[in-house]
């Protein structure tokens, strides 16, 4: 029989793991819950910020799952770290599933050498940070943001940095770099505001990016012509830091920068620099090299920023919709041998687990 163990966190508990397990019809089972055991809100993000920059193995890696997973064939996760010591206690593991779109906290080379399949979802938040996404355009540009604090300390305020430029969205220019499906829901949702959109994704569809009404073009050009800039790339070690201070200072300053993606993607220092002197009209962030954001962080001094604690994706539709989807993926693999959502394919092709899949099949 499959066994399948789900190690839960403060976001995505183990509890609400095996609720969306036992609704699901088409994996077959038994189902085992284990908690990754980080109790306090606030050090779950700092460990998470820890392995994203330098892997799963920098966090002290919880052991005790392996006592408890010991026989698992599938092992399902979503913030826990998943280090080569794990792996190495769990001989039986064929298939590790992601319930999200991140695997920064899975050591994929471990998983490649011992055989094991890793699945993950794609699309989850896509709707929540597409919305968010769109808010933060309009929040930043007419400062709805700083008005309401504004009100809160007592003061009518009228004037902002950006009251020489503000406008309305129509007839502006967006650019999105990346056109995945965040990046396509935030060019749906856009229409509506009749704006040009521009995107600049090397690995898109031309066809799909024209059938839109959007505009391919390179990046220097994006960030020269747009109004609005806002990144939706995945974060890889050819992405990291793609926008630089030379991208910045071809910007027009009275543009606005949108970053609801990786801190990782961007040149902070140079992004600082560029608000600082006011070189942009304005940025609107979601994401941080460090985060919690720390108290001495010089963007918290900026008065053309608005800053959101990394919630663009956090809904509880979209932690339901987590599950859900990575419960079909992992269903559409072993009924079918192959999925789109695989971060190690090449593993798929390994004799042994062709050999695992056929018994399952029966």
């Amino acid at each position: 029989m499959l066994k399948i163990v789900g190690v839960g966190d403060l976001v995505i508990p183990e509890d609400a793991m095996e609720k969306s397990f036992r609704d699901q019809s088409r994996l077959k089972g038994s189902f085992q819950k284990v908690s990754w055991g980080v109790s306090d809100l606030a050090q779950l993000q700092r460990l998470r910020s820890v392995y994203e920059a330098g892997g799963p193995g920098a966090v002290p890696a919880p052991m005790h799952i392996i006592a408890q997973a010991a026989d698992a064939q599938i092992l399902v996760v979503h913030f826990t770290p998943l280090s080569e010591e794990i792996f190495s206690g769990l001989p039986e593991l064929k298939i590790v599933g992601a319930a999200r779109a991140g695997v920064e906290n899975i050591d994929i080379k471990a998983a490649d050498n011992r055989g094991v399949l890793v699945v993950n979802v794609t699309g989850r938040n896509a709707e929540a940070v597409s919305d968010f996404t769109v808010g933060l355009m309009l929040s930043e540009s007419r400062n709805i943001a700083r008005s309401h604090v504004a009100l809160l300390q007592g003061t009518w305020r009228k004037q902002f940095v950006n009251t020489p430029y503000s406008g309305v969205l129509r007839d502006k220019t967006v650019g999105l770099v990346g056109y995945g499906q965040i990046g396509q829901l935030v060019a749906h949702k856009l229409k509506g505001f009749d704006v040009r959109i521009v995107v600049f994704d090397p690995y898109a569809s031309a066809s799909t990016i024209h059938q839109d009404g959007c505009e391919m073009t390179d990046i220097n050009e994006l960030f020269k012509e747009s109004d609005f800039i806002s990144l939706h790339a995945r974060l890889t070690a050819e992405s990291h830091q793609l926008v630089n201070a030379e991208l910045f200072a071809a910007m027009k300053p009275s543009a606005y920068f949108i970053n609801t993606a990786r801190a990782g993607l961007v040149d902070q220092e140079a992004l600082i620099e560029a608000l600082q002197d006011k070189r942009i009209g304005g940025a609107a962030l979601d994401v941080y090299e460090m985060e919690p954001l720390p108290q001495k962080s010089p963007l918290l001094e900026l008065d053309n920023v608005t800053l959101t604690s990394h919630i663009a994706g956090v809904t509880q539709d979209t932690y339901r919709f987590s599950m859900e989807l990575l419960y079909r993926n992992l269903a559409d693999f072993l009924e079918k041998g192959r999925q789109d959502n695989l971060i190690n394919p090449s593993v798929a092709e390994r004799p042994d687990l062709k050999s695992w899949l056929g018994k399952m099949r029966g």
